[in-house]
């Protein structure tokens, strides 16, 4: 019997497989150099093998993210961003994977780089503007919120954070004001708030209780 042409490591087909399945184990790392091995081999498909490659760890990192495993997240989407440094998408995924890992630092720089990519995308300066409220960072966070509003003035969950910010530093009439406009755009904004810590301050002012009742 004639022997094969080329040994299964040697097949980017086997290459593109092996990376896929430890991907699914949790081992990015072992999945790169499996994939940039068959790049090596067929660097004339590079462009389709990255791409594809680049969603596979983009469904991967979701799937993390839905099971909590946040650390798991942000190592699937740095080989992504690896992969397409030019995908805002994976950049705005790696940042809210890093925030919920508790880097709001890294995020904060993550979110940067995909608004250097897109700067028009208001749902990644909303993102942003998470980050920043996080770090402590609260005039900061109201302009990325303010951001998200010059690019879509509907954006309900905008309004709800910057009246949260002024909230948390007792600013009655901006809070409330901020507040009903998120509310007037989104009804659940309105049970949301009513157990929300970051209205404490606001909690006995008759405007905001009346409000509430609405």
């Amino acid at each position: 019997m004639d022997a094969p042409l080329t040994s299964p490591s040697e097949n980017p087909l086997n290459l593109l497989s092996e990376g896929l399945s430890l991907v699914q184990q949790g081992r990015e790392e072992e999945a790169m150099s499996c994939w940039e091995k068959a790049v090596k081999l067929r660097p004339d498909a590079a462009s389709f093998i990255w791409e594809n490659m680049g969603k596979a760890l983009e469904k991967q990192g979701k799937a993390l993210w839905e099971a909590e495993n946040y650390e798991g997240a942000v190592r699937c989407f740095q080989g992504a961003v690896q992969l397409q440094p030019d995908n805002a998408e994976y950049w705005n995924y790696l940042a809210a994977s890093q925030r919920r890992s508790g880097d709001a630092e890294a995020a904060l720089s993550s979110y940067e780089t995909a608004l250097n990519l897109e700067p028009d995308a208001a749902y990644i300066w909303d993102n942003r503007g998470y980050a920043l409220f996080s770090l402590g960072r609260y005039q900061e966070a109201i302009a990325s919120y303010q951001k998200v509003l010059e690019l879509d003035s509907d954006y309900a969950n905008a309004y709800y954070n910057i009246a949260c910010l002024y909230g948390l530093q007792g600013d009655v009439d901006l809070g409330i004001q901020n507040l009903q406009r998120a509310i007037e755009l989104d009804a659940e904004c309105r049970e949301v708030a009513k157990t929300d810590r970051d209205f404490d301050s606001l909690r006995q002012n008759s405007r905001f209780q009346a409000l509430l009742e609405e």
